[in-house]
């Protein structure tokens, strides 16, 4: 077991524990859905980073494109849930940023299952060792692109659009209380 392993199962055991204890908080303040969603989020956040860790050691490019294709799957669940939670717990934001995110991740996630082995590739032709940071090979996947890939990272620019412009109106407001006070 190296390094990379062990701070992955850091970080899995880390999201579970944080999503368990929203769960449980959520259980008992049922009309808080915030709790409900940043709960879902830490679960899905768990998953792919189990699933990224199981796809560095993936013996085959099958293997490979079985758990890309579900770890986009778990992607699609967590930006909605994460955006949710924002913007019911903040009030913050442009919320047709993050709308149009969660529409693209949708879009996204038809085309994980509809079109090529997954949204990221039509097809993974290998899966190239490589060696770094002192551990053992991992693989990296070579193949042609799914110009679906697109969709799903516009879906991230629109969810970081979203995060920043939470960011600067809870900053904004801050600024607007210390000046009043």
């Amino acid at each position: 077991m190296n390094w990379v392993e062990i701070l992955f199962g850091i970080v899995c055991g880390a999201c579970i524990t944080v999503g368990l204890v929203h769960l449980f908080v959520w259980f008992h303040q049922r009309r808080q859905w915030s709790f409900l969603l940043f709960s879902l989020s830490a679960f899905s956040a768990a998953a792919i980073a189990l699933l990224e860790l199981l796809m560095v050691q993936a013996a085959s490019p099958q293997e490979y494109s079985q758990l890309l294709r579900l770890l986009l799957a778990f992607a699609a669940l967590f930006i909605p849930c994460m955006l949710g939670f924002l913007w019911l717990d903040l009030r913050a934001g442009w919320l047709s940023l993050a709308v149009i995110a969660v529409v693209l991740r949708l879009v996204s996630l038809v085309a994980n299952f509809v079109g090529g082995e997954n949204s990221s590739f039509q097809t993974i032709v290998e899966l190239r060792q490589v060696q770094a940071w002192g551990i053992d090979a991992f693989v990296l996947p070579v193949g042609v692109p799914n110009p679906m890939i697109m969709v799903g990272q516009a879906s991230i620019f629109f969810t970081m659009a979203f995060i920043a412009s939470v960011v600067w109106t809870v900053r904004l407001f801050q600024a607007r209380g210390k000046r009043g006070a």
